[in-house]
This record gives structure tokens, sequence and C-alpha cells, in this order.
């Protein structure tokens, strides 16, 4: 998952199970001006994600405190795709 608009990038994984659209994702957050940007991906993706779970209809959200000391998620988020991908 990625989204972005002029100021933020949204990235994610996860999955939507069929039927019922039942969301399990984890989402993290990234500005868009280059050095900083870098700068506060490394202490923010080390502070907290955004779990969004339940279905797409009425979705909950909770914030992950340390999400590298959780054992519920395992998985990564990778990084946006390139250009041409796009």
């Amino acid at each position: 998952l990625f989204m972005e608009c002029p100021t933020l990038q949204v990235l994610g994984d996860g999955e939507i199970r069929i039927p019922g659209f039942e969301l399990d994702l984890r989402l993290r957050t990234r500005g868009t001006v280059p050095v900083i940007r870098d700068i506060v991906a490394a202490v923010s993706d080390a502070l907290f994600e955004v779990e969004v779970t339940g279905p797409i209809t009425d979705p909950k959200a909770r914030l992950i405190a340390l999400p590298g000391m959780s054992k519920s998620h395992t998985t990564r988020v990778s990084a946006p795709p390139a250009e041409a991908d796009k």
C-alpha cells in the first residue's frame, strides 16, 4: 500500500480478506522533504506504526508503540515504489 500527497506519504502492508472485506494492515508515515524525510523516518519507524483492523465499513485504528518489540506482526513495511512503478 502506498499513498502520497504533497507533504506526506503513507506506506503499509497487510491484507484485505474477501468475503467480508476484513482489514489487517500496518501503516507508517513519511514526510516528503528528502533529507528530513529520512531522518524522521528512522526515528518514527522505531517509535510507532498504525494498525488498522476490522471490516472496511467500520475499521479500527490503533497506535502500536515500539513496533520492533511487537510479536504480533513480523512483517516490515517496505520502501515506496519507484517513480516508474507509480
